[in-house]
């Protein structure tokens, strides 16, 4: 190994970057660079200035918005108080991660590449840019750039005459572990539930229910364990375990009068402190046997779904005393209603859902998001735990390695079901290319093995694109296409992406609404070019869900808000669920004008909403005609897109209120458009663009450059998903 060191930071969202971070870790070790991998807010910023060679992988989430654990290093950055040439001596490359489909593509990589060169940081490679939108995905570009990027920094610090390396094209990477893992078998766990190794995963069960009964046999005895004192380990001690955690609110009394589905959803994400272990964070749990028996439920809240933060690669939970709701701190809400607002003839399910926050839960503003931690189907729990060859019972010991040994740090001992159900993402995500290269390690069917090993190769990513994320094909599947390749747990772990939260527009006022929050969503249920029927995995979820079940929720502000003043005139743009968060503006406005001093003023709001037909997809149609007639909705334009001889969307309607919308422009009127990210946002702008040349006698130029300056001046937003 040379001593020629590269530093890669990686800020990420959904974990892409991350995984991106650690492909370039596996191959620079196979070029002989001494590595060192961190999110960008885990790495001491004050000490770039000392390095030499930094990767930077950044994504760009929301509008434009750096991620989450990136925030803090894009803040220090930004300081202008920093020297032109404090990183003078430092070479830089990055790549990107966005989607094309967004206004904002790749923002916050193209700003960081600018901010690096500001200050003085030499390019080491020219910067990448990696497309969701792309047929292959990220990777398509992601591939010619790591060859660039190897070949530029083999020209930098060329290898001694005895030392080879791989080919800059060549991804084969060494296999190194970063986990260990043990597990016990249910039986050597004593029998309460009655039951020996496999019998949940075999024949005689009918359905859900049965394995959902299955599974709260196996999670009675746990249920009952008391948590004891978290501490750190010393050099003299073993690595002590983190004790499972009962669910919240939950005592063996109460679970005997509950609906087993209802158990079940408590139970699964017992596996509480995961990712304060497998993150290196354990430091930092306050959690002990006393406070738990003391604080009751409300200690208990604070547990639930700690495998949310576990999927989101965060390190340090929310303190055990904090007040605000977060991943590692839920509100546990009740649904009210869930009823379906298309027609039961319409393709699509759309639904209603209303949510009791009580007294003690989230605040929220009009236009901010609700983050929902979804819960994956028991029959597909069980099928990939009996891949495995596990129970759900199984006392899994996880514990981080460290370079291949085993660290002096926590260790985590948890039930298998509760580790899959709660953490592993096994039933909605499609697995990444890595994934395929290690199942190709354990594959012991020689035509699986060479198969694995052609999609694991930038040769085979346009048949793998086809095979995995067009066809929605998830790790389970993958895992019953192969039947040869069956990796250890530890490397599930490492591989199988994490069950991660969803976010949804809140559709609510808390104004008009208090202590509720309504969430409009879109059921995800679709056919795959081989007419493979797909579904989503919190939304066919949300879908089941009954008036009384608890689901824990909290608050992520969203990109959207309304003008502190009503007089400003609002033109709001949503097709389809797009109209969501414009529902809870609209209902604040109602509330503010019933209880306004007299004499205030409200402004003009146009609202363009598209749908299907009137009779099929016509979301929230009545209450639109009350706004009306009650004043606070202006102008009301809707576009059928199947009703007419000819197709008609809100972009049309846009261009034909061309005089309305100049006036409103032209009065200081704010822009809102939320919806689909494909397409419809850069057409959305087209459209605004023709009827400002239309009405404000502009030229096309003049158009982009007076909706420029709206966008920076905090009047054109997007909300917009994909």
């Amino acid at each position: 190994m040379t001593n020629t060191p590269l530093l890669i930071l990686w800020g990420s969202q959904t974990g892409n970057a991350q995984d991106i971070a650690e492909r370039i870790e596996r191959e620079a070790k196979m070029r002989h660079y001494t590595t060192r991998v961190q999110a960008m807010d885990a790495y001491a910023v004050s000490q770039l200035p000392q390095e030499e060679t930094v990767v930077f992988v950044a994504s760009t989430t929301g509008q434009g918005e750096v991620p989450d654990s990136m925030r803090k290093f894009w803040r220090f950055l930004l300081n202008k108080n920093l020297p032109p040439n404090s990183l003078g001596a430092t070479s830089a490359a990055v790549f990107g991660l966005g989607d094309s489909g967004y206004l904002k593509y790749n923002v916050v990589a193209k700003k960081l590449e600018r901010r690096l060169a500001q200050l003085g940081a030499r390019e080491a490679a020219p910067r990448g840019l990696g497309d969701d939108q792309h047929p292959s995905g990220y990777e398509a570009a992601l591939d010619p750039w790591l060859a660039a990027l190897w070949s530029s920094l083999r020209r930098r610090h060329p290898l001694p005459p005895t030392m080879s390396e791989p080919a800059p094209d060549d991804i084969r990477t060494d296999l190194v572990p970063k986990y260990h893992v043990t597990v016990a078998p249910a039986a050597a766990n004593g029998a309460a539930n009655g039951t020996a190794k496999g019998d949940a995963c075999g024949s005689g069960g009918s359905g859900d229910e049965t394995l959902q009964e299955a599974h709260w046999q196996g999670c009675k005895q746990r249920l009952s364990l008391t948590a004891s004192t978290v501490a750190m380990p010393t050099a003299a001690q073993p690595p002590p375990a983190v004790p499972l955690a009962p669910s919240p609110g939950l005592s063996m009394h109460t679970c005997n009068h509950l609906p087993l589905a209802q158990c079940y959803g408590l139970v699964n994400h017992s596996a509480a402190c995961l990712h304060i272990v497998l993150e290196g964070g354990a430091d930092q749990a306050q959690f002990d046997g006393s406070e738990l028996a003391q604080k009751g439920r409300k200690t208990l809240l604070r547990l639930i779904h700690f495998t949310v933060a576990f999927a989101q690669g965060l390190c340090a939970p929310i303190a055990a005393e904090s007040g605000s709701h977060g991943p590692s701190n839920p509100a546990v809400a009740r649904v009210v209603k869930n009823r379906r607002l298309t027609a039961e003839d319409h393709f699509q399910d759309v639904r209603h859902i209303e949510l009791d926050l009580g007294p003690a839960g989230p605040e929220y503003k009009p236009g901010d998001a609700l983050a929902l931690p979804p819960q994956q189907p028991p029959a597909a729990v069980h099928a990939f735990l009996q891949l495995c060859g596990l129970h759900p019972s199984d006392i899994v010991t996880v514990q981080k390695s460290s370079a291949g040994a085993l660290s002096e740090q926590q260790v985590l001992q948890v039930a298998a079901g509760d580790l899959v159900g709660g953490a592993l993402d096994i039933n909605g995500a499609s697995p990444r290319r890595y994934f395929f290269q290690v199942l190709c390690s354990f594959a012991s069917n020689e035509t699986e093995r060479e198969r694995l090993q052609y999609l694991a190769t930038p040769e085979g990513r346009d048949d793998l694109y086809r095979y995995n994320q067009r066809e929605g094909r998830t790790v389970l599947e993958v895992l019953q296409d192969f039947p040869s390749a069956r990796p250890p747990l530890a490397w599930l772990l490492q591989t199988v992406p994490r069950l991660r939260p969803r976010l949804f527009s809140l559709s609510s006022s808390p104004a008009a609404h208090p202590g509720a929050a309504h969430v409009t969503a879109a059921i995800v249920d679709w056919v795959t070019p081989f007419k493979r029927r797909r579904k989503g995995v919190c939304t066919s979820w949300l879908a089941g869900l009954a008036a009384g079940q608890q689901v824990g929720v909290w608050v992520v502000r969203g990109a959207i808000h309304l003008p502190p003043a009503p007089a400003v005139p609002l033109l709001l743009v949503g097709p389809g669920t797009g109209v969501a968060p414009f529902r809870g503006f609209l209902h604040h406005r109602c509330h503010l004008a019933r209880t306004a001093a007299a004499g205030t003023h409200f402004g003009p709001v146009h609202l363009f909403f598209g749908c299907r037909s009137a009779t099929g997809d016509y979301l929230y149609a009545e209450e639109w005609q009350h706004m009306v007639e009650e004043g606070v909705l202006t102008a009301l334009h809707v576009a059928f897109s199947r009703d007419g001889p000819k197709k008609c969307y809100v972009t049309q309607l846009i261009r034909e209120q061309a005089a309305a919308v100049w006036q409103l422009l032209q009065q200081g009127g704010v822009v809102y458009v939320s919806g689909s990210a494909n397409k419809m946002p850069q057409d959305v702008m087209t459209a605004f663009e023709d009827a400002v040349m239309t009405a404000g006698s502009l030229s096309r130029e003049q158009a982009q450059q007076y909706l420029r300056r709206m966008e920076l001046g905090g009047r054109y937003f997007v909300e917009a998903w994909s």
